[in-house]
């Protein structure tokens, strides 16, 4: 529930589900929407994040602007624009440069997240792509839909999985392995 912005914001989700949507059975675990159905669009967005990791193996994390998930830790990252971006590649340093400030990014897809009960915001395939860069060679400045943009340990994920944005910290900690 706190990956989703608090107890209210997934009573939110569920109750403006639209009617006739598809569905799928959510437990959120609070009493009063537990068992309650959770309706997906019938559209699927493709994102992309970028996992930016520099020489002491330290990840660079946003703090979300915005909801859902405000406040808490995520890869730079968004959507797919289909009338301007050509790839998802394209799309993860275009969403790194606007969220951190890096430029010049060049890396390698590493793996997608794609599991059906990912996000209450829909149906979302993600695909993280890894960079890895030398720290002093990043200007690091939070924009666009980042309140925050620094570097953060590994250790930091591993300990504090209730801090980060739709299981972003399981993306970090696959690409880590």
């Amino acid at each position: 529930v706190q990956r989703y912005g608090g107890i209210e914001r997934c009573r939110e989700i569920v109750e403006k589900a639209p009617e006739g949507a598809e569905c799928y059975s959510w437990r959120l675990g609070d009493s009063d929407v537990r068992d309650r159905t959770v309706y997906l669009d019938e559209e699927i967005f493709h994102c992309a994040d970028a996992l930016i990791v520099n020489e002491f193996e330290e990840i660079l994390l946003i703090r979300r602007k915005n909801f859902p998930g405000k406040n808490m830790f995520a890869l730079p990252g968004g959507y797919m624009n289909a009338r301007t971006d050509r790839t998802l590649y394209d799309v993860a340093i275009r969403e790194a440069e606007e969220e951190t400030g890096v430029t010049g990014l060049v890396g390698k897809f590493d793996h997608q997240q794609n599991a059906i009960w990912r996000s209450l915001r829909g149906r979302i395939i993600s695909d993280v792509f890894r960079f890895d860069v030398k720290k002093e060679d990043c200007n690091i400045a939070a924009n666009d839909d980042a309140a925050w943009a620094g570097w953060v340990a590994l250790d930091f994920v591993k300990n504090n999985p209730q801090m980060f944005f739709e299981f972003h910290d399981q993306a970090i900690l696959r690409a880590m392995r």
